[in-house]
């Protein structure tokens, strides 16, 4: 049986930090034992039925975390409050200090050959203090066959809040995987993650290219936060034009759009570049992305060959959000799903310190009985108390390396 504080089982692993602009340096992490954030009883007690379906997104908004996740069925956003994530359950509670969201006023879906007529739902949201408006970035599905999800194209969307997640707005699609939607093609570009940077939001995703292997990548892109907070005033959808509100990193530069035709959404979107080069680690889905503070560092979280039977999850880290070192597993589980990374501390919950916590699903994805929140503590050593945050960097193109080795990308 679970306990919220399990007693403590560490595993030390070794990892080798390295960046392209300065030399590699030992870091330790220390991996503690499992713990039960949310259980299946607290989860289906408080009618989170399917819930989550994607990585949580929080923010802290005037000294409270408002928490947001996907449902999967019936899909659509749902969020609560909580005044302390390290409370049983995530804090969420029956009584009328705990206030839960979501329900009547979801997401719409899109009609017609809309990219998220089947599935419109999410976890990973932003905050805008100057004009009190909430981002999200949603995951939206299109499936080929009615009444049937797989085999399914998705593409992922924008929409704004200006009740703090009670009510959504939809802006539209805004990165669509390179490959077209044609020919039951079922790319799975995950649920994104937003992280803001010297006035850009960059979102983590996976893209696939055009040909439609099975072969989904680690992918960026970015937007202007000024642009997408001046389109969220305007309270309009986009539906027309070339996609360039979030340009796909590719070949050293932000240059390609997220949507190569507004018009014709399902032509797919832009080129873009690889962030690393897989290896046993296999398929990066449901990747999420924080900056971690004492490490000068950006961590990736994700899933690792869930499609060929081996599973865990995996971090990597980088300098500068592009290029990214070697794998390493924290997290033996084949069925855990949907890594989130949070810093429960104090503070922004999405800036990592010397100590923060991986959370994850398991065992995905059995929703209906003994699907729990999981997480597990990870303390590094070796960081810098008071740095600053450097900026994704548009670097050269990178040149691909051996796997498994202290640079590979």
């Amino acid at each position: 049986m679970r306990t919220w504080f399990a007693s403590a089982i560490i595993l030390v692993v070794l990892v080798v930090l390295a960046s392209s602009t300065s030399s590699a340096q030992e870091q330790s992490l220390s991996v503690g034992s499992v713990e039960a954030a949310m259980s299946a009883a607290q989860r289906l007690r408080a009618g989170l039925t399917t819930w989550p379906d994607t990585a949580l997104g929080v923010a802290l908004i005037n000294g409270t975390n408002y928490v947001f996740a996907a449902n999967a069925w019936p899909n659509g956003t749902l969020g609560f409050i909580s005044s302390d994530l390290n409370s049983p359950g995530l804090g969420l509670r029956r009584s009328g200090s705990s206030k839960k969201f979501g329900g009547r006023h979801q997401i719409t879906q899109g009609k017609g050959r809309a990219f998220d007529h089947d599935y419109a739902a999410g976890g990973t949201v932003y905050y805008d203090a100057g004009s009190g408006i909430l981002i999200h970035m949603y995951h939206g599905e299109y499936w080929y066959h009615a009444g049937t999800a797989i085999p399914f194209y998705a593409a992922l969307g924008l929409a704004f809040s200006t009740d703090l997640g009670a009510t959504w707005h939809k802006l539209g699609e805004v990165i669509s995987p390179q490959v077209a939607r044609a020919g039951n093609c079922n790319p799975d570009i995950g649920p994104g993650t937003l992280v803001p940077v010297g006035g850009y939001l960059y979102a983590y995703y996976t893209d696939i290219r055009t040909g439609c292997a099975d072969n989904n990548d680690p992918a960026v892109a970015r937007a202007n936060i000024s642009s997408v907070i001046a389109a969220a005033r305007a309270g309009k959808p986009f539906t027309s034009g070339a996609g360039n509100l979030f340009q796909k990193y590719y070949n050293g530069n932000f240059n390609e759009p997220g949507v190569t035709d507004l018009a014709n959404p399902q032509k797919g979107g832009g080129a873009f570049s690889s962030l690393w080069t897989k290896g046993g680690d296999g398929w990066p889905s449901s990747m999420t992305v924080s900056y971690d503070a004492y490490l000068q560092q950006y961590i990736a979280a994700y899933v690792g060959g869930w499609k060929s039977g081996h599973s865990g999850l995996y971090l990597r880290f980088s300098t500068d959000g592009i290029i990214w070192g070697a794998p390493t597993e924290v997290v033996k589980d084949n069925a855990a799903f949907y890594p989130t990374l949070l810093n429960t501390n104090g503070g922004d919950p999405n800036v990592l310190g010397s100590r923060f916590y991986l959370y994850y699903v398991s065992p995905f994805p059995n929703f209906s009985s003994n699907l729990a929140l999981d997480r597990i503590q990870i303390t590094s050593s070796g960081g810098i108390t008071a740095p600053s945050v450097p900026t994704p960097s548009q670097a050269p193109a990178p040149t691909p390396s051996v796997t498994g080795s202290p640079t590979e990308h």
